[in-house]
């Protein structure tokens, strides 16, 4: 993929729990049994601005429950990374609070 070195870009691994069902063969019996696997998505966000990388972070934050996860990597101009993970996750939150106050 070819960066723009005037754009923001928000990098991001996207994970799904997928259930399926698989046959398990015991002695006396078989029977298909629930089976659980993260699936997994790297995904990468493009952003005029910065903050609206952040705001797209915010709003990944908020969409984790028990079978979605969200492993930011960090947000870059062109090629440079400017924020890393720890970084994308705390100044999302410190945005959003000052938004709402």
């Amino acid at each position: 993929m070819q960066f723009d070195r005037w754009k923001y870009y928000l990098i991001y691994i996207e994970e799904f729990l997928e259930e399926y069902w698989e046959t398990v063969d015991y002695s006396e019996y078989s029977r298909d049994e629930p089976r659980y696997e993260w699936k997994s998505f790297i995904k990468v966000e493009e952003c005029r601005y910065v903050e609206d990388a952040f705001e797209i972070a915010w709003d990944l934050l908020n969409s984790i429950d028990y079978d979605h996860r969200i492993t930011f990597i960090g947000i870059f101009k062109g090629d440079k990374m400017l924020y890393d993970s720890k970084d994308v996750v705390r100044i999302a939150n410190e945005v959003h609070q000052e938004v709402t106050a």
